[in-house]
């Protein structure tokens, strides 16, 4: 999916980068480190190191002014 909205930019097709980010991308992009920082660990590097990467999520999102669709995840 990040190979398809670099493609899809190259060719200069905004609307459906932010699409694919809003529908597809940022739905599942979070659901990884927010797994990672409940999971009991024995250091703290990647529970920090997931807290970065939402924090980078939320100012991207928030940057490119994206609206996440909200759809129940099945996991």
């Amino acid at each position: 999916m990040p190979l398809a909205l670099v493609y899809i930019l190259e060719q200069e097709h905004k609307p459906a980068a932010r699409t694919l980010q809003e529908q597809h991308l940022l739905l599942w992009a979070y659901r990884y480190p927010e797994l990672v920082q409940t999971t009991k660990l024995e250091n703290d590097f990647y529970p920090i190191l997931a807290t970065i990467a939402i924090d980078y999520l939320k100012t991207l999102q928030t940057e490119l002014k994206l609206t996440v669709a909200e759809l129940e995840l099945f996991h």
